[in-house]
């Protein structure tokens, strides 16, 4: 074949625009023995398709019978671990219940201390009114004087 008919069935294959007849002509041209040098580092692409075809499987492939043996343990072990996830999260949702309620009772004491504290701190405010309105009153008297 021609090498500028050969440059261009590779183009076109390697664009994926050719023909199975197109492919069937790189592949005879590249599985002969007179391959243009520039050509050689695509011999492998097609030749590889041929060896591989040529490679025979001799022996059968065993069948394992265990399997279903081993099915049936593993079938049993989810079904342990299905029932151990079970007794484990109501376990720790009781032990959840209860530490909400010691919260709730723990929120509610420091809510009561807060509250008492504010109101601490509000009478100390209004005792501090009463200094207040004593200056208003004699700043009121000094201004009248001028």
């Amino acid at each position: 074949m021609e090498r500028s008919k050969i440059k261009e069935l590779l183009d076109k294959y390697l664009e994926g625009e050719t023909s199975l007849a197109e492919e069937k002509k790189l592949r005879e041209y590249f599985t002969s023995s007179a391959i243009d040098p520039a050509f050689e580092e695509f011999k492998p692409l097609f030749t590889f398709f041929e060896k591989e075809q040529e490679i025979k499987y001799i022996e059968k492939p065993k069948i394992n019978k265990t399997k279903k043996i081993s099915f049936q343990w593993l079938s049993i072990a989810a079904s342990i671990v299905l029932v151990c996830s079970v007794y484990f999260f109501s376990q720790q949702k009781e032990e959840h219940n209860n530490t909400r309620k010691v919260n709730h009772e723990l929120a509610m004491k420091n809510t009561q201390d807060l509250l008492y504290m504010m109101t601490n701190v509000m009478n100390d405010g209004k005792n501090q009114l009463k200094y207040l309105k004593e200056f208003e009153t004699t700043k009121n008297q000094i201004i009248r004087n001028k």
